[in-house]
Parts: C-alpha cells; sequence; structure tokens
C-alpha cells in the first residue's frame, strides 16, 4: 500500500512515500521501512495506516433535510459527500426504530478502499397524523455500535459518543390542512 517516489537535487535523494489509496488495506496496520545502501540497513522507520475498516467516514452533509408530506424534498434530496471506507449506515427514529420512509443512499466511482460518495435519499409519503423524523448515522466498520445498542438517551437526544457519526436530520411533515 506504499508508494516511494525519488526526488530531490543534485548529490542529495529524497523519497516521498505515501499510501496508494487503490491498496489500502481494510484493516489497519504498520510496516517498517528499512533504507539499504546495497544489502546493509542503514536506517528504518515505522509507519503506519488507517484501515479502510477503522477509517472515520468524513461527512460533508447538510445536517438537516426536510420533506413534504408527499415525499417531495423541501431542502434535502441530494444530501452531500461521504468518504468512506468500509462503513455500516444506520437510519432510524429516536426510539432507535428502523426508519423505513426514509431511502439513503450512496454512489460512488472507482475501485479505491476509501471512496468519496454521492449521498441522496427519497421519502415515502407521510400519511400519518404526525411530522416524523429520521437520524442518518455513518460508522466506521469496525467501530459500529452493536446492532442492540441504544443511540439515543432518556429525552431522545443522540447519546454523546454517538453524535459524531451523526450525518443528518431529516423532518417530513404531514399533510397540509385543507
Amino acid at each position: 500500500w506504499m508508494v516511494a517516489t525519488e526526488a530531490g537535487v543534485a548529490g542529495k535523494t529524497e523519497y516521498i512515500i505515501k499510501a496508494d489509496a487503490t491498496k489500502i488495506p481494510a484493516e489497519s496496520g504498520d510496516a517498517t521501512i528499512d533504507v539499504l545502501n546495497g544489502e546493509e540497513s542503514i536506517a528504518s522507520f515505522k509507519v503506519s495506516i488507517t484501515g479502510a475498516n477503522d477509517f472515520a467516514p468524513q461527512i460533508g452533509l447538510i445536517s438537516e433535510a426536510e420533506y413534504a408530506y408527499d415525499g417531495e424534498a423541501v431542502n434535502g434530496g441530494v444530501f452531500g459527500t461521504l468518504t468512506a471506507g468500509n462503513f455500516v449506515k444506520v437510519v432510524c427514529d429516536a426510539t432507535g426504530a428502523v426508519a423505513e420512509w426514509l431511502t439513503v443512499t450512496e454512489t460512488a466511482e472507482g475501485d479505491a478502499a476509501i471512496k468519496t460518495y454521492e449521498v441522496s435519499a427519497t421519502a415515502t409519503a407521510n400519511e400519518g397524523t404526525e411530522n416524523r423524523i429520521a437520524y442518518v448515522f455513518y460508522f466506521a466498520a469496525n467501530a459500529a455500535p452493536a446492532a442492540d445498542a441504544v443511540l439515543f438517551d432518556a429525552e431522545g437526544n443522540v447519546k454523546e459518543e454517538y453524535s459524531e457519526s451523526l450525518a443528518s436530520v431529516v423532518t417530513q411533515y404531514t399533510e397540509p390542512a385543507t
């Protein structure tokens, strides 16, 4: 997953070492780089890489989205971008139940382990009498909470340990009065 590029000026050589995004491993790891003079190691140093499973998603999404009663996006539709490796998405209401009325999708191109996704969402019609709210979370695969984890406190607020993974809060309104 490392690539070395030679650089420098006459009489001095420098190597620039960077990660190849297409070869980032799923798991985090360490490696040692040995600088050789012929067969003799004259220096060494350690490098580490955050694997795709441990890469905390970088969220660039609108923090609040709104949908009309009929499912039309008022402020939403395309949420923005998410840069992530392997991730777990949770779309739920404040009780932790799956918000089946909201479908959130991610689209990416390329085969890099860590990709930038365009995130969009669609909502079904709200035929109820109350506005409904969904919470969209993205967790690094290795940091995702257990399936039975409680993401909200007793007052219905997102618990602090999960707040950094909250990508968007989506509100859908009821049918307007006639």
